[in-house]
């Protein structure tokens, strides 16, 4: 490969990036949801716990995610109804949260049940999970901001698994406020910032 063919080759990824970068800013809106969604799951869960109705906290978090997933397949499908094109960078993206989805499922649901470990420690586990999302989609669209906040994610989740009782939730509901809502408004601010300079042009 000579000097204008690697160039090339680098113009090509780093315009996949770029494109990805624009397309990746409507997920604001999914950031927000499952944000908002999963602090209303947690903050469902302490109350329950207080009030020592621990029967219905399965029920609280099928409620909560099960909305999530419904709004993630309705965003997802209009989303690539909308996308003239999605980007190999794009696809990435999607297969890796899925992946990660797939995991925290297992992780948050199934694992608990077959006495793998306490239910009070899923906080820690989906942390963790939610950091390898977040470090591979900062490397790939090449965000710092979501880079930090993989550490930030990793480091609660290794702090919550020395927490013993309900505090741990309080914890969980910081890390989701700022790990998801604040990215996500980030994003969607972006979003419209690029779609006013566009009409502008």
């Amino acid at each position: 490969m000579n000097d204008i063919e690697a160039k090339e080759s680098l113009e090509v990824i780093r315009n996949m990036i770029e494109e990805t970068k624009r397309s990746t800013a409507y997920s604001g809106d999914i950031y927000i949801a499952w944000g908002v969604l999963t602090l209303l799951a947690v903050l469902g869960t302490y109350l329950l716990v207080i009030f020592k109705w621990y029967n219905y906290i399965w029920i609280n978090w099928i409620v909560f995610m099960g909305s999530g997933v419904i709004y993630s397949v309705y965003h997802g499908v209009t989303q690539e109804r909308k996308a003239e094109a999605i980007t190999f960078p794009g696809r990435i993206l999607g297969r890796v949260w899925f992946a990660c989805g797939m995991s925290l499922l297992i992780l948050a649901f199934v694992a608990p049940m077959a006495g793998l470990y306490p239910g009070m420690m899923v906080p820690a586990v989906v942390a963790i999970v939610i950091g390898i999302g977040y470090f591979i989609t900062g490397e790939v669209v090449q965000w710092k901001l979501f880079i930090w906040l993989s550490f930030l994610w990793w480091l609660g989740g290794a702090g919550m698994m020395f927490l013993k009782n309900e505090n741990i939730l309080l914890v969980f509901a910081f890390l989701m406020s700022l790990g998801y809502l604040v990215p996500g408004f980030i994003l969607r601010a972006n979003y419209k910032k690029q779609s006013r300079g566009q009409n502008e042009e």
